[in-house]
């Protein structure tokens, strides 16, 4: 299906660190989150080398390996347990495409792709989520046929995790504490 459309979907290969890299780096400034060469350079290392707990998919153009490989979009995505029957669950963590390559079905055998992988891996669901404002993405997932899921996501950054583990609250003042009922 997608060679037709002049990509492929495939695993990076250890040679294409450097466009991995590049891919990465531009999926984080459009969210924008700042990020430095060495530090897209690290994850890509951490991906293709097996040590990041998350496996990574790319869209490719076709026929091109390293270092010819134009990187298109990618995918990121682990699995979770435990799920539904203490299942696993699919997660797809990341779904990025390049904006000039929006539109020619890459998002879509990108999540395909992630869906074949959960089967292989016994996962019998994949979640994934978008941001609220997001409407592309969600136009997409729901061009899929993907229904929206009805849990809300939360997410707890840098400074608010360590406060959070220092002191079971996130946020900067301390919860108040609740008077037991009187009897």
């Amino acid at each position: 299906m997608s060679e037709l459309q002049g990509f492929v979907v495939r695993a990076p290969l250890p040679a294409e660190s450097a466009p991995l890299a590049g891919l990465l780096a531009a999926m984080e400034r459009h969210y924008d989150t700042a990020v430095t060469e060495e530090e897209a350079a690290a994850a890509a290392a951490r991906l293709l080398g097996g040590h990041a707990p998350a496996r990574c998919l790319v869209a490719v153009s076709s026929g091109a390996f390293a270092p010819e490989a134009r990187f298109l979009g990618v995918a990121l995505f682990a699995p979770l347990f435990p799920g539904a029957r203490f299942r696993d669950v699919m997660y797809l963590e990341a779904l990025f495409v390049l904006p000039q390559t929006r539109g020619r079905g890459i998002a879509r055998a990108l999540v395909a792709a992630v869906a074949r992988a959960a089967i292989d891996s016994g996962c019998e669901r994949m979640e994934w989520g978008a941001d609220r404002g997001n409407a592309l993405a969600q136009a997409a997932f729901k061009a899929m046929g993907v229904a929206e899921g009805d849990r809300v996501t939360y997410r707890v950054g840098p400074q608010s995790l360590a406060r959070l583990a220092a002191t079971g609250h996130a946020g900067d003042r301390a919860p108040r504490r609740r008077r037991p009922p009187p009897c």
